[in-house]
Order: structure tokens, then C-alpha cells, then sequence
């Protein structure tokens, strides 16, 4: 998997948008990902990023998966563990997978979904419902 981002090409949106970060429970680089590709087809069950599990079947990004992604009204970045340590070191210790928002104004991050919540889905239909509802519930919070 290569870090995958889905920007709006209407520039004074995207500038202004906030994203939404979604974070593997595996490393990057090319030897990981075909070490992450065997592990899901020979021992799926063992497998530790549900994320990577429920959106991405054996050739690339489910269909579903990226339609959602690509309808929310948010920027959005995929995020390796490694690439997490690098980027936002004070997010290291966070249990993965997950995923944050990340406030343009003061960039700032906050938890939208944990890892013990999307481990818990066994479909991609029931992760979908569940990040819908966790972004739509932490967007009504939000100011």
C-alpha cells in the first residue's frame, strides 16, 4: 500500500478543509506491503490491521471503500504506522488502526475512531456505517 490521499482539485476548498488521517497497523514500503499481501491470504484471521483487511482486497482498494472516501467532505490521508511515528510523533503511542481529524485552523488531531471500535467490524458495509456515524457524531461536537 502507497500512502493514497484524495485532495479536492477546487484549491481555495481544499486549503480550507479539514482532513481526515486513516492510519494502518503495518509499515510501509514495497517488502512490507507483499509481506502484509501473503499474511491476508494465507492466515487472514491473524492479520492485525482490520483496515487494511475490510478496504483492501487482493489487487488494490475495494470499489466501495473508495467511493466512500472519495464522497466525504473531507481531504483525506492514508497513513502507514511508521509514516505516524514521522509525521506526528505525539500520536505514536495511539493504538492502531484509526483514524483522525486533523483541524486545518490550529492543526490540531483528535481521535475519530479507534482501533478496538474498527476491529470490531467484520464487513466493509459495517466499518462504512461506523466511520459515518463516528465523523458525523464528532462533527456535531465540534465547533
Amino acid at each position: 500500500m502507497a500512502i493514497n490521499t484524495h485532495v479536492s482539485t477546487d484549491q481555495p476548498a481544499a486549503l480550507s478543509r479539514d482532513r481526515l488521517l486513516f492510519v494502518y497497523n503495518a509499515d510501509s514500503g514495497f517488502l512490507n506491503m507483499l509481506k502484509d499481501w501473503t499474511h491476508k491470504i494465507v492466515s487472514p484471521s491473524t492479520y492485525d490491521c482490520q483496515l487494511c483487511a475490510l478496504t483492501y482486497g487482493n489487487t488494490g482498494m475495494r470499489k466501495k471503500w473508495h467511493t466512500f472516501i472519495s464522497n466525504l467532505s473531507f481531504d483525506t490521508i492514508f497513513l502507514h504506522r511508521d509514516e505516524l511515528g514521522k509525521q506526528y510523533p505525539s500520536l505514536i503511542n495511539t493504538p492502531l488502526p484509526c483514524i483522525f481529524l486533523e483541524k486545518k485552523i490550529d492543526k490540531s488531531v483528535q481521535l475519530v475512531l479507534d482501533a478496538e471500535t474498527i476491529n470490531k467490524q467484520q464487513t466493509l458495509d459495517q466499518l462504512i456505517a461506523v466511520c459515518s456515524q463516528s465523523i458525523d457524531t464528532h462533527m456535531h461536537i465540534e465547533p
